[in-house]
């Protein structure tokens, strides 16, 4: 839906719009989806929990895994973020497309690491999770408040009448 009109059109002329797909890519879409859990739709088995023997087995494998899948999630985050990427999607027809597929992929892989997906479980441990929760977060709030207190435009392929870039970033 945040693709096609009228959203999509919004999304090309006002930083606005093109933040709350972002967001709506980066977040609200993967969270839905793993907690939607259609796995099973997938051919998952059921039997694909893992038991609690080799869980602990793995744990130090897993919070490497956490990481990378961590620092994977705030890299694209961040690149899609960059003003020459943003700049890029009001004017490159279709590369909002490969921004919803990267963006989604990342997000997704990032919340089956935080939370359970009947029949996938997290192996990150609890306070670890909370943990990696909180620096996706802050890395989107960073993001959120560089780009909102600047009073310079980031973004000059969103300039329109009526509405100053800056006020349009804010």
């Amino acid at each position: 839906i945040c693709l096609v009109p009228p959203a999509g059109i919004y999304a090309r002329r006002y930083v606005f719009a093109e933040s709350l797909q972002f967001v709506l890519f980066a977040v609200a879409v993967p969270a839905l989806l793993v907690l939607g859990a259609p796995w099973r739709m997938l051919g998952f088995p059921r039997s694909a929990r893992d038991g609690q023997a080799g869980r602990a087995a793995r744990r130090g494998s897993s919070f490497q895994r956490g990481v990378t899948v961590l620092l994977a999630f705030m890299g694209t985050l961040i690149a899609w973020r960059l003003p020459v990427s943003v700049n890029a999607l009001a004017t490159l027809p279709g590369l909002e497309v490969l921004e919803m597929a990267t963006l989604v992929g990342a997000g997704s892989a990032l919340w089956l690491e935080l939370v359970e997906s009947p029949p996938l479980l997290p192996r990150l441990s609890r306070p670890q999770r909370a943990l990696f929760a909180a620096l996706a977060m802050w890395t989107i709030w960073i993001l959120a408040y560089i780009l909102g207190f600047s009073q310079v435009a980031f973004f000059t392929a969103y300039s329109h009448a009526g509405l100053s870039s800056v006020a349009d970033q804010q």
